[in-house]
């Protein structure tokens, strides 16, 4: 049986990404009994940095080892587009993904031809804003949380949030969304909108952990008001910046930091979850609840392990 552990803990190493890619003598990486003659290389996702700070320049490199020598873009390498984050897919493609704050993100992949050179597939996508992303199968999956269509707006005219999933099949090449709207608003019966933290696949499902936001607008009006513990909090008027941007008549923060919550999911749609629940952490995020560096993972034998940055205490 696999196990599944929530620790109060939290560390992070910061590595350069490499990952070995392979390849054959055509223009697709190397698939199962294919045939032929196979090789394989490493490949680093790297940056330079400007004369006066930031990124000069982006490049995927390659090398035959990691534990001995050094790694040079002469001669060696493709540069790139910037990239916010480079997801490898299994040992065949790398994926870049472009995240731009409070709009949508691009993606771009790379495979190894049969030359050992890293080269750019012939698509680019525009895809949904994303807070958070993973693989499953054939697809990497992107997710955010936003406002739904108009349709759903209650008497108020307040809209309910609702998750928003890109796909991207990765050998097709093609792109899609969810068509049917998947709200997250009282996700977890306590009234409050969530966000998703990681996309894991693991034992054949996907896991991955609902970060509670507090309750929008539409939140604090559902059913009488009956999901609101502590009046103060409801905002008085707009205000905040950025991503710590709020409004009138909503509860920006989280009424419940004591508990963590993991959701198990059968397939990609990531609908009708099963939901776990322990109040030994906090929710499985990063700092300043950023769902971009997932704190979910899986060991090599399957079991799922989730963290926490910090234990808080209830208001």
């Amino acid at each position: 049986m696999k196990k599944f552990f929530l620790y109060p803990i939290f560390s992070a190493v910061v590595l350069l990404a490499g990952c070995v890619f392979s390849s054959c003598d055509k223009e697709e990486p190397v698939k199962p009994d294919d045939g032929g003659e196979s090789s394989s290389a490493y490949v680093i996702a790297a940056t330079s940095e400007a004369e006066g700070g930031g990124t000069a320049a982006s490049y995927l490199l390659t090398s035959d080892v990691l534990n001995t020598g050094s790694v040079t873009t002469y001669k060696n390498g493709t540069i790139t587009e910037s990239g916010s984050y480079w997801v490898y897919f299994q040992d065949k493609y790398l994926f870049r993904l472009v995240y731009n704050q409070g709009s949508a993100g691009l993606s771009s992949s790379y495979i190894l031809n049969d030359k050992g050179s890293v080269v750019a597939r012939d698509n680019t996508y525009k895809i949904k804003r994303f807070t958070s992303y993973g693989t499953y199968k054939n697809y990497l999956i992107t997710s955010s949380t936003g406002d739904l269509a108009e349709e759903h707006k209650d008497e108020h005219g307040y809209l309910p949030k609702g998750f928003l999933f890109s796909y991207l099949d990765v050998e097709q090449e093609t792109f899609g969304s969810n068509e049917e709207p998947v709200f997250s608003e009282n996700y977890l019966g306590n009234g409050e909108y969530v966000t998703l933290a990681g996309i894991l696949e693991s034992n054949g499902k996907i896991y991955s952990a609902p970060i509670p936001m507090g309750l929008s607008q539409y939140g604090v009006k559902a059913e009488g008001g009956k999901y609101v513990k502590y009046d103060d909090l409801v905002k008085t008027k707009d205000g905040g910046t950025a991503s710590s941007s709020y409004k009138k008549g909503e509860l920006q923060w989280t009424q419940y930091p004591n508990e963590a919550w993991v959701a198990v999911y059968d397939d990609e749609k990531l609908t009708t979850p099963k939901l776990m629940k322990t109040d030994k952490i906090s929710y499985a995020c990063g700092r300043y609840r950023s769902q971009y560096y997932q704190t979910i993972w899986a060991a090599d034998n399957g079991d799922v392990y989730v963290f926490s940055p910090s234990y808080a205490k209830t208001m």
